[in-house]
């Protein structure tokens, strides 16, 4: 009985045999580490609960900077996008 396992890497679904997963773990263990592959991160500008009238930047889940309406938010992130080279995700 052949068991196979469909893995999403970078917008491409490979399907790999059992064999096959180890192979494919330690490759992509190594790639991480080496830094070809990089975790996906997104930043988020939402309205900040506490505080009606503030936006909050998140990057990876944390607090990076706050900003009074919803345009300097993203002037914000777009600055923080640009250095760190991810997307933003804005909510009003």
């Amino acid at each position: 009985m052949r068991v196979s396992t469909s893995v999403q890497v970078m917008h491409l679904t490979l399907t790999l045999s059992f064999e096959k997963r180890r192979t494919f773990a330690t490759l992509l263990v190594s790639a991480m580490s080496s830094q070809l592959v990089r975790p996906l991160s997104m930043i988020n500008v939402h309205r900040n609960p506490n505080f009606a009238n503030w936006y909050n930047i998140v990057l990876n889940g944390k607090i990076i900077d706050n900003a009074s309406t919803h345009a300097k938010a993203m002037a914000l992130a777009k600055v923080i996008s640009a250095k760190h080279k991810t997307p933003i995700l804005s909510s009003k």
